[in-house]
């Protein structure tokens, strides 16, 4: 197939302008981890340089648990982690 042979940015970009075109909902999530002696994580966004929580957007059929752990994984590296509560819930319908 040809989607297998393009780069995952391109299948990103792609995935999110669909996201857009048909007016689904996009979630995002954003992890508040600290370590156990009290240190915040944070990572570097790649597209400003700034330092910022790791998080991303759920994935269809994904739990918000299922979602901070992949994002926590994949931006972070953190392999273990304790899900202790949700803070908030936001909304920006304009956005």
């Amino acid at each position: 197939m040809i989607l297998s042979r393009l780069p995952k940015s391109v299948l990103t970009l792609g995935k999110e302008a669909a996201r857009h075109v048909l007016r689904r909902p996009v979630i995002g999530v954003a992890a508040a981890a600290h370590t156990d002696d009290g240190r915040w994580l944070l990572v570097r966004r790649a597209d400003t340089g700034t330092w910022a929580l790791p998080g991303g957007t759920l994935e269809w059929g994904e739990t918000l648990k299922a979602s901070l752990e992949r994002e926590l994984l994949e931006e972070a590296g953190v392999e273990r982690s304790t899900f202790k509560g949700l803070v908030g819930v936001f909304s920006r319908p304009d956005r």
